[in-house]
């Protein structure tokens, strides 16, 4: 598992709009390191997809508290991927 935030940038009908994440990372292993580029190489694990299950807020403070429950939390974003909402 790994755990990080990120941003998404949207413009929607003219107006630009960003939300932040809070974002978990399931069935993945490090490849490699890569130093000069300053990134993670990942691979999905064999057996299983790898796959991001997230949260997104209006305000980056928000996500970065989320990251810090996502443990506490982690079956909600384990089983994120099974979960459908019917409307």
């Amino acid at each position: 598992m790994l755990t990080f935030t990120g941003s998404i940038s949207y413009n929607i009908l003219g107006n630009n709009v960003t939300l932040y994440t809070a974002n978990c990372l399931f069935n993945a292993k490090v490849a490699r390191f890569d130093d000069h580029e300053g990134s993670i190489i990942l691979n999905p694990m064999e057996d299983k997809s790898m796959y991001i299950a997230y949260t997104t807020y209006q305000v980056n403070e928000e996500a970065e508290k989320e990251l810090q429950k996502i443990e506490e939390e982690l079956n909600v974003y384990y089983n994120a991927i099974n979960n459908r909402s019917v409307d």
